[in-house]
């Protein structure tokens, strides 16, 4: 399998293409040094078309916050040279990926002795009840 970079300097997609992907990566790169570490990972920039930049989100909440910093990175892109006078937030959601499986948790021996003496003590309760169902997870 070609790399990508071999893919385009073999004239096997036009210049234009090869032109437009190494923008794209550009952008890409530069977005990063801008936009708040803790967003790096659910955004990533679309198209640079008449001067509007559009940004994909992974979700609404990402949206939302990065609408709220929008002021903040035009001008954080200006100081960088790039000509973005706005900034248009797109939701793309991903797929759905397999759910993890969730280890089964357990109560170590000496614990559960513990919680069966405090339901013990407690009487019949529904709080009682709980801890024994909590201590019979060995």
């Amino acid at each position: 399998m070609q790399r990508i970079g071999q893919f385009l300097q073999a004239q096997h997609v036009p210049s234009t293409w090869s032109d437009l992907l190494r923008d794209s990566g550009v952008m890409q790169a530069v977005w990063k040094t801008t936009v708040p570490e803790a967003l790096q990972p659910y955004l990533h920039v679309g198209r640079l078309q008449d001067h509007e930049l559009v940004v994909f989100a992974t979700n609404g909440s990402v949206a939302a916050k990065l609408r709220l910093l929008t002021p903040t990175m035009l001008n954080k892109l200006q100081k960088q040279g790039l000509e973005v006078t706005s900034i248009r937030v797109r939701v793309q959601v991903l797929s759905a990926s397999q759910p993890s499986i969730k280890p089964k948790r357990t109560v170590s021996t000496a614990a559960s002795r513990q919680l069966q003496q405090l339901a013990e003590s407690l009487g019949e309760s529904p709080l009682s009840e709980v801890i024994k169902r909590l201590a019979s997870h060995r």
